[in-house]
């Protein structure tokens, strides 16, 4: 399995995606609201380096979402907050050492958001908000 089938199945388990959202995308944002998607952001994936060939190994990606957006402060406000919240759950997950489940050659190491949530593209009455997140895990040779 591919290291974002891993991270999305392990943000499907967190309790602050709305509960009616259709799903997670994979490289592609639904143009509805409440929409969410990953994409994978170019990085060196190897970290660090062993003498056994072993290695710890990086995953930088983005989590999106579409939300209603317009006039409204408060709407907008519970919008970005939404991201404080996620960015709050992957150290809690980080901190717990509930992470996304991999295969026996690879050990998960962190999850975690690399920038606050921001506001990346609006129209007229929806949103794109977008948060960074990396993915630390150890890989044996």
């Amino acid at each position: 399995m591919t290291i974002i089938k891993y991270i999305r199945d392990f943000i499907k388990t967190c309790p602050h995606l709305d509960e009616f959202h259709q799903g997670i995308g994979v490289d592609y944002l639904r143009e509805d609201a409440t929409a969410y998607m990953i994409e994978s952001v170019p990085v060196d994936p190897i970290v660090k380096k062993f003498m056994d060939g072993g290695s710890i190994r990086q995953f930088a990606f983005n989590f999106s979402s579409r939300e209603v957006y317009g006039s409204d402060v408060l709407e907008n406000i519970e919008n970005i907050g939404f991201f404080e919240h996620f960015s709050e759950w992957l150290e809690e997950q980080t901190d717990s050492r509930v992470l996304p489940e991999l295969d026996a050659r690879r050990m998960p190491l962190s999850v975690q958001a690399t920038t606050p949530g921001y506001l990346y593209n609006n129209e007229l009455d929806k949103a794109q908000y977008v948060i960074q997140c990396n993915f630390k895990y150890k890989q044996e040779a």
